[in-house]
Formats: C-alpha cells, structure tokens, sequence
C-alpha cells in the first residue's frame, strides 16, 4: 500500500479545511516541480498530496491602482508573457525569463518558488527588491499579509505555517528602472552562484532611492542596506559603482562549496553590482530586445550524427487500447488498490480510464499503464527533458506532473504526433542534418520543438537555442539539433 494519499479540493476554503485537520501531514502540490523530484529522491517518503492547481481563483495577473497582485498559481510563463509585468516590473519579467528552462516556466509558480526557498531562488530576489508583500490564508487566523523580508526564514523555510496556504504577492507597479542578473554555470537549469535584483527611483541623473537584493549570499535571499543607503543622493559614476561594489562585499556572508569558493562569490557579487547598476539605466525597451535575443545561448558543438532510427519505440509495443487499460487497472474505485487514485484521460486521443497511486509521476503513468514507451526515462527529476509530451496544451516534462492531475486532460507524445505534417517534416530535418546520435534524447526534442514552432513559426537561431534549454543532449550535438529545427523554420517564410 502506498504511504501517501491524494486530494484535489475544489475552493480555497476546502484546502484550508484540509490543511487545518492534516497539519503537516499535508503537502501542496500544483506545478509539482519541486514536489517530485524530493519525492523521487525519498527526501518526502509520506504525506498526503493537496493538488490545488484546478483552483482558477488562485489564478492571475491584476494591476489595480498601481498594485499588481500575482495569484498563487500564476506560472512563471504566464509571468513572461504578461505585459503587466514587462512594462510595470522588469526586474522580475527579466528573472522569470532565466528561470529554469521553458518546459519547467510552462509548470513552476513563481508563489511555489517562495514557499520552499532556496538561498538562490531567481523568483524571490526580484521580489525582495520590490518590496513584495505575501498574502496567506488560514481557517484559523484567517488573512495575513507579510513582507516579503519576514516570509523568508532559511534556506528551504518561511514563516508559512501548516494550515496556511499562500494566496497571493504584490507589489507597488510604479515602473521604476530595474535590472537581473542571474550567473550560473550553465545559461538554463543552473542554480545561481549568484543573483542580483536591482530597483532605482531617479529624479534626473539622481537616485532617490535604491533596492538590491542578492541571492545564493546569505541562508536567505537578503537586501544590501548599506550600499542602498550610500547611492542614494548620488549620480551613477564610474567611481561610484567602484565604492558600491566595495561596500557590498561586506553586506554579504556566502559560502564555499562544489560550485564557487567563498571567496569568487564575493569577488562576482561586486561585478555583477556594477553590471546591474548599469543595467538598469538602460531603457526598458532595449533591455527587452536584448533580452529576447540573448537568453539561454547554448553552447554548440559538431560531433558526428548517426541517422535516425524510423521507429522510435525501440521497447516494442505500441499504446494500448482503452479496453486493455481498462481491464488493467479499473476506473471502479472498489476494483482500485487502495489509495490509488482513478483517472479518466485522453492519451494521443484515445480514452483511458486507469487508477493511479497518488506519487506516481505523468512518466509512470505514461511507460507503467499505457506502455508508451516514446516518452523517455531519464533522470526522473526535470534536468533532461527526455520524457516531454505535450500536456494541456503546454510541452511539459512528464517526470513533474502527478499522474493524478492527468484526470480530464488530454497528452500527446510522439507517437500521437506521427501523422502530423510540421512533426513529419521536423523528423525529415534531424534525418537530413545528422540531428540524432544515440537518438535517446530525440522524442523530447521533437516534441518540444513542434510545440515551439506552432507558437513561433518564424524564429531566429537564439529563440530556437533558448526554447531547447530544457532538453539535454547526452551525446552534444547541439548544433546539427539546431540546424534541424532553423530548416523547418525557413522552409516555413
């Protein structure tokens, strides 16, 4: 019998019920990007799973005398494409942008980045430097409303309670100039070495006031008062930034570890001040193009390409019909192991109805049940992008999404995709470019890249590179990937 336990309440109020009798037993889970991968990795071994991503009222963007409030299930991809956001927060329009890779952006919330945070979260520092305020909900004591410097505690704590539950952050939308800096060791799925968020007021070449916050320097995300204090009344000078960048080295206490000594966290905080600062000043309008431009560069390498395999199933069997996964694992929930949950799915567009246990992961369901073996087993903890299918219209890594929030929504894999004519044409280009090697990670990437293309017919070379981060290439053949994906686009003009 599984040791953890399902529910999917239909209002806040009923999360707030459960939340209120399970204490800590209970786990929220909605975008389930960092749920699963502790769930795989046994850091969670029982709980019972409150999946409160069907609750639309937690949903939204709402700019309303100049306070945008960002509701507890807004995605991180909603977050970029939200004019709201670019044209009244850039500072955070800009993290969201180099958070993760697209494929987690189409899952994560930027709210679930808080509730557990990182010392290094990219969605937290922006929000420290704007002042953010967090809403939560409790039957108990009803609403409060935190600062965002009090919500966060230590690493991986916050002052949430367990019968609380985040409703929501806001944050004064007065347009004021702002920068992010994200340095890793890699352009996507990279924790930060370090992250710097920059606001400015200024009145004529002076800053009136100034907030930086920094991330992966402290337990917690934290704010350089200090170097605020020292920049304001002044102009931005070659010789001020050099003061500044001296003075927030002292702000700040990071540690050593297998990514970057203490000391290089130290020497990049003043750097990347400097970099911000200047950032910053530059029009919003600029910075975006650059941004678009920019983003996620991956690297490219030229190492030979075997031919593609026509058959990608090369565990054999195709998907089954509904009466197979019927008989194999019954919607009857008398006929259910107990704790499992019943779904009703459309896979490829056939219907399934199947029960499920209530940590299995969209992956197990899709290889376990329905034997669509099309859909990769790679790391099972969202870095490779091997097991993407397109779920509820969005390309997602099926390793982070509860089996159980399958029920009433439609997937397709690659194999659904087969009589697709830009999927038919996608498979003919990596064919005719050398774009498969071992060919272990090509179901993700097709699948990801027709998702792409069908959002962005015309892309140039960069937005193809930064809307395959989320998909590693074991044997790095990145280029011929690339080329392959830029065929199809220009056969398209």
């Amino acid at each position: 019998m599984s040791s953890f336990t399902y529910r999917a309440p239909q209002t806040v109020d009923e999360t707030l019920g459960i939340l209120q009798e399970q204490g800590v037993k209970a786990r929220v889970a909605a975008g389930c990007t960092n749920i699963l991968p502790d769930i795989e990795s046994k850091k969670i071994t029982e709980c019972l799973l409150v999946d409160i991503s069907g609750l639309d009222e937690l949903k939204g963007i709402h700019l309303i005398d100049n306070k945008i409030t960002i509701g507890a299930l807004t995605t991180i991809d909603q977050l970029i494409h939200s004019e709201v956001i670019e044209e009244n927060a850039f500072v955070l329009w800009q993290a969201c942008r180099q958070f993760a890779d697209p494929l987690v952006r189409n899952r994560a919330t930027l709210c679930g980045n808080m509730a557990k945070p990182s010392p290094a979260a990219d969605g937290v520092v922006p929000l420290l430097a704007l002042e953010a305020t967090v809403t939560v909900g409790s039957l108990t004591t009803g609403k409060r409303d935190l600062p965002i410097e009090e919500f966060l505690v230590g690493p991986g704590r916050s002052a949430l309670k367990p019968d609380e539950l985040i409703l929501s952050v806001s944050f004064q939308g007065n347009k004021p100039l702002g920068s992010f800096t994200k340095f890793g060791l890699r352009k996507a799925m990279a924790i930060s070495l370090i992250n710097i968020a920059v606001v400015l007021e200024m009145k004529d070449e002076t800053i009136v006031k100034a907030r930086i916050a920094l991330g992966s320097v402290a337990p917690t995300a934290v704010r350089a008062r200090q170097t605020e204090a020292f920049l304001c009344g002044r102009e931005i000078t070659p010789e001020v930034l050099v003061q500044a960048a001296e003075l927030v080295q002292t702000e700040i206490n990071p540690i050593g570890d297998i990514r970057a000594s203490r000391e290089y966290r130290l020497h990049l905080a003043g750097v990347l001040l400097r970099r911000t600062i200047e950032a910053a000043m530059v029009p919003v309008s600029e910075l975006a193009q650059k941004q678009l431009s920019d983003d996620n560069d991956r690297a490219e390498s030229s190492q030979p390409a075997q031919a593609i395999q026509e058959d990608l199933e090369d565990e054999g069997e195709g998907i089954p019909s509904k009466v197979e996964i019927e008989a194999a694992r019954p919607l009857d929930p008398e006929g259910s192991r107990i704790n499992e949950v019943a779904i009703r799915v459309k896979v490829n567009g056939i219907e399934i109805r199947a029960s499920v246990l209530p940590e299995a992961s969209l992956l197990e369901f899709l290889r376990d049940q329905v034997r669509s073996f099309d859909v990769k087993c790679g790391c099972k903890k969202g870095d490779c992008g091997t097991c993407t299918v397109v779920f509820a219209g969005k390309a997602v890594k099926s390793c982070l999404v509860l089996a159980a929030q399958a029920h009433q929504q439609e997937i397709w894999t690659l194999k659904g995709m087969e009589n697709d004519q830009l999927m038919h044409d996608l498979q003919e280009s990596f064919a005719k470019h050398g774009a498969v090697q071992c060919g272990f990670c090509t179901p993700g990437m097709l699948v990801t890249a027709k998702s792409f293309l069908e959002q962005e017919p015309y892309p140039s070379r960069e937005q193809i590179k930064a809307a395959l981060a989320g998909n590693l290439c074991r044997c790095t053949g990145y280029k011929k990937i690339v080329d392959a994906v830029s065929a199809v686009a220009g056969a398209r003009v």
